[in-house]
């Protein structure tokens, strides 16, 4: 069964999380059950003049006549486009996965396109697109994916000038004999070039030197580094030595971002027997930050979210975290660990947040990150010297989405953003 690990958690506590075959189901908060279609009904995407505009929807018709069923996870490319996938249902009522691309600065008629085509493919790396696809850019131009092969198992695609290749595929055997024996959709992020770290589980090999209390484990989770024409390089594995004592345990989704000396950074988290603990992995080196019990600056951290969290290409890290009942958001930089917001402060002269989701780092150690408050929720930005402002300008946004009433709620855990600040989001209608 292929490993979905990202679960759309909205601000209003129902949890969506995306099945086996690409549809979405529900599960119930406290507020009983919602249509988890209806929150994720509509791609938002920020303008150049610092607006949102609504660019796809759940029922847009294709330029062949077909119907967008389901909206895939949204990805920020470097130049403010926005990839997804969506699930369409052609005139025969057929549904088929496809990889679009969205151009918000575009007149509305222009704006969206298919992201792929021509497509020539190489042998043995045919995508069946049964599932959202998860569609990442990296700094080259190329368009990074998941999908099942058609020859078998699952793949991680690359589609650059035309061609499509395979960067990693079940059944492939690294340096050390281990061998892949899943790939976790939904966790690709982009570094410097063409490379792409991810999470993945591997079969162990004949000698492997995983911790002896893992002996009686067939299977091991691991992050990976990709790039094209190299064997994957793994940066972490569950189970072997951590930095600190201890030893690696359950890994969530990575942040990539390429560093100063033209290699690829990698921030995760992991959660083993001590706790979760924040790492980040440079030219080859794995560095702790901080870890749960630890403090940043005057907060003791009793929790460290396993969401993805965030890093820039100058080596600025955040995650979300708590200190009891408090959460934080924490900002890590060469000067070390410290809280930039926390829950109960105000964000605006008539509110203030009750709960964040994770955040991100763009241009000049600004933040993004959605906050939310029972009924309200939205986006806000942090400046470096500690001014928040909600994205978005008020006026633009009420007249694009049918005045303050009609606001969407937004799906924080589809928030994307590239490092110059563009950003989108799955909301509802």
């Amino acid at each position: 069964m292929r490993t979905r690990i990202l679960a759309i958690v909205l601000c209003a506590c129902a949890a969506i999380v995306p099945s086996r075959s690409g549809a979405v189901t529900l599960t119930l908060g406290p507020d009983g059950p919602t249509s988890a279609q209806d929150r994720v009904a509509v791609l938002y995407a920020s303008r150049s003049d610092g607006s949102v505009v609504a660019v796809a929807r759940v029922g847009d018709e294709t330029s062949d006549g077909g119907r967008i069923a389901e909206l895939g996870i949204p990805s920020e490319t470097p130049d403010g486009r926005v990839l997804f996938g969506a699930n369409i249902e052609d005139r025969a009522g057929r549904l088929g996965w496809i990889i679009m691309v969205a151009d918000p600065n575009a007149a509305a008629t222009d704006r969206v396109a298919t992201a792929m085509a021509p497509l020539a493919t190489n042998r043995g790396c045919t995508p069946r697109l049964a599932v959202d696809p998860y569609p990442v850019a990296t700094r080259e131009g190329a368009i990074a994916f998941f999908a099942p092969r058609s020859e078998g198992g699952d793949a991680l695609f690359l589609f650059k000038d035309g061609r499509l290749d395979c960067l990693a595929r079940t059944g492939d055997r690294l340096a050390d004999g281990r061998e892949i024996a899943r790939l976790a959709f939904g966790t690709a992020q982009a570094g410097a070039g063409d490379s792409i770290a991810i999470l993945a589980t591997l079969r162990r090999g004949s000698a492997d030197r995983a911790h002896p209390t893992l002996w009686w484990r067939e299977h091991l989770q691991a992050l990976l580094l990709l790039a094209p024409g190299r064997i994957p390089a793994e940066i972490a594995v569950e189970g072997m030595a951590a930095p600190k004592g201890g030893i690696f345990g359950v890994f969530g989704p990575p942040a990539a971002a390429p560093d100063r000396s033209g290699g690829t950074a990698v921030a995760f988290t992991d959660q083993s027997a001590r706790g979760t603990s924040l790492y980040v992995y440079r030219r080859g080196v794995i560095a702790p930050i901080i870890r749960g019990g630890e403090r940043a600056g005057n907060a003791a951290v009793t929790f460290i979210s396993q969401g993805r969290p965030a890093l820039s290409a100058d080596g600025t890290i955040a995650v979300r975290a708590a200190s009891r009942e408090r959460d934080l958001i924490i900002l890590a930089a060469r000067g070390g660990a410290r809280v930039v917001v926390s829950s109960g402060q105000a964000l605006s002269e008539d509110f203030r947040a009750s709960n964040f989701g994770d955040p991100l780092v763009v241009e000049g150690a600004r933040l993004y990150f959605p906050a939310c408050a029972k009924d309200y929720d939205g986006l806000y930005e942090r400046e470096p010297s500690g001014a928040v402002r909600e994205l978005g300008r008020t006026a633009v946004r009420e007249a694009a989405f049918g005045g303050s009433r009609g606001r969407p709620r937004v799906a924080s855990p589809t928030l994307t953003a590239n490092a110059r600040g563009d950003y989108a989001y799955l909301g509802s209608r």
